[in-house]
């Protein structure tokens, strides 16, 4: 008998710090039971990413800046046959910024803003306040119509104070064939 009555005494206690704990939560606003309209999450998401991208082509280097995490963990990695060391990797926030602002403000003229973009096999994971972009990127030449080149993006982004910001971005040039990028 003292056994049942134990067990019925320590599940009332657990159910007890279980709901004070729930009510709690739910006062304070941190329910953590809310669901997440994910694709009102990707539809901020991929603002985010063009608003980066759109920044980026007018050099508008504010606006670009306000695009990312501003934090050292940060990391922007990249491959393309075009640079002179063909591998890119700013390894902090403050590193990027640096080299950022340089181009920014160096750059005569800005070729990129001659280019169109196209996405296509876009895939978007949300969980909670991080979220993982990977998709195909085509270059295209807003003039000729012709594929500049293409390329395999990846972007991480955390959503902080309510806005998704980007953490992580990985991009891979595609080789041109010879006879035409494919």
């Amino acid at each position: 008998m003292k056994n049942k009555f134990f067990a019925i005494l320590v599940s009332g206690i657990i159910w007890t710090s279980c709901n004070h704990a729930d009510h709690q939560s739910n006062k304070n606003g941190q329910n953590h039971h809310k669901t997440i309209d994910i694709e009102q999450e990707k539809s901020a998401i991929m603002d985010v990413l063009d608003l980066e991208n759109k920044a980026y082509r007018e050099k508008d280097f504010e606006t670009w800046k306000s695009t990312y995490v501003q934090e050292e963990y940060i990391k922007n990695w990249g491959f393309w046959e075009g640079y002179d060391i063909k591998v890119m990797s700013y390894n902090s926030w403050n590193d990027l910024l640096d080299k950022k602002k340089g181009k920014f403000e160096g750059e005569v003229e800005n070729t990129w803003k001659q280019n169109t973009k196209e996405i296509i096999d876009l895939n978007i994971q949300v969980r909670s306040n991080v979220a993982w972009v990977t998709y195909k990127q085509k270059n295209i030449d807003s003039e000729t119509k012709k594929l500049k080149s293409q390329s395999l993006e990846t972007r991480i982004l955390e959503k902080i104070n309510g806005s998704w910001k980007i953490a992580y971005v990985n991009f891979l040039y595609l080789p041109k064939a010879k006879k035409g990028i494919e």
